[in-house]
């Protein structure tokens, strides 16, 4: 898993979240990589139905990667 750091940076954006409700944010975007094996994998192991899914090892990686770059973004 890697950020693209150089795609990865303040936006505006106008766009549809995954229930296909529309909005509009005076942001950030980080433009996050993850290996298609990886990917495939981490669908696999994920349930929605379960609180405990993803172990809460596995979300403090992605959680990490997401707050490094956006400190890095906002530090300049």
């Amino acid at each position: 898993m890697k950020i693209d750091f150089n795609q990865s940076g303040p936006c505006s954006i106008s766009s549809q979240d995954l229930n296909g409700i529309d909005f509009d944010i005076d942001g950030y975007r980080i433009v996050f990589v993850i290996d298609k094996d990886v990917a495939q994998s981490e669908v696999q192991a994920y349930d929605p139905a379960s609180s405990t899914s993803p172990p809460a090892a596995d979300s403090r990686v992605y959680a990490r990667l997401i707050l490094d770059t956006l400190k890095k973004i906002l530090e300049g």
